[in-house]
């Protein structure tokens, strides 16, 4: 089905085109050789349901990492982001076609995705966080001390790194959610660093909840950054599903709570040293 737009309306058929108006607008479809209108599947309905509910997702992780979409994200991330949404729901059980739930796919295929499609974290920053979350819901980051060429890569014409990192939970059956946005860190290039940490930072673990910790990096030299596309990145790190505090791996029920080691300003700052 398509819709027509343009000054001259349309209505009848022509050859194998049907115009017809529908909500005041002219919506043509084609027809079959044997004279009958070409009609989407069953399938095809549903699977254009799920379609639109992992871009509803989507769009919800896009709108809550605003800050680093604005900073980090290329021209494409919207598509991106939409695919890999799809792939979480291609993991859903083909029985629920037409009803898939974020609540129900393997929401770690989350973790690892490119906020810029032409640098990947990893090349800029070779140690990311270690992350623990606590039974009590606490959340903590640590960041790896050492020197610096062997944490982050160098750059030339621009003497720091800058670090910004958002932490995004979501009810996955309701409508509660909570943004913690960490204040930039910049750590000059030609120094030791010393380590930093972000200890109990308390989260809402009451439920089942997605958990995403995305972390840029780009260069600076105090007053300006880099905007060479290759030397600026960012990446959603960490990407949990939750009940109750406990880590749910996809498609099995966790016996017991695990530990894992691994522009609103909240007033959240990294403690050095």
């Amino acid at each position: 089905m398509a819709i027509q737009k343009g000054i001259i309306q349309l209505s009848g058929k022509l050859v194998d085109l049907i115009f017809y108006q529908r909500k005041n607008k002219t919506v043509v479809r084609r027809v079959k050789k044997d004279g009958t209108l070409y009609k989407r599947s069953e399938g095809s309905i549903q699977s254009g349901k799920d379609f639109g509910e992992a871009s509803k997702n989507a769009r919800y992780i896009r709108k809550a990492f605003a800050p680093l979409v604005e900073k980090y994200a290329d021209d494409d991330i919207v598509n991106r982001l939409n695919i890999k949404l799809i792939d979480v729901f291609k993991t859903i059980p083909i029985e629920n076609r037409g009803s898939k739930k974020l609540v129900d796919g393997n929401i770690s295929l989350l973790k690892g995705f490119e906020f810029n499609r032409h640098t990947c974290l990893d090349r800029l920053y070779y140690s990311p966080p270690m992350v623990t979350i606590k039974p009590n819901g606490k959340l903590s980051l640590i960041l790896t001390e050492g020197e610096m060429d062997s944490l982050f890569a160098k750059n030339k014409k621009f003497p720091n790194v800058c670090l910004n990192l958002m932490v995004f939970g979501f009810d996955l059956n309701g409508d509660d959610y909570e943004i913690f946005r960490v204040n930039e860190l910049r750590l000059p290039l030609d120094e030791v660093f010393a380590g930093g940490n972000i200890t109990d930072l308390q989260t809402n673990q009451t439920g089942e909840r997605v958990l995403l910790i995305a972390l840029g990096a780009h260069y600076s030299n105090g007053s300006s950054r880099s905007y060479d596309r290759k030397k600026y990145a960012c990446q959603i790190i960490n990407a949990y599903h939750l009940k109750d505090g406990v880590i749910i791996p996809f498609n099995t029920t966790p016996a017991e709570v695990k530990s894992i080691d691994e522009e609103e300003d909240t007033g959240l700052d990294w403690e050095i040293g």
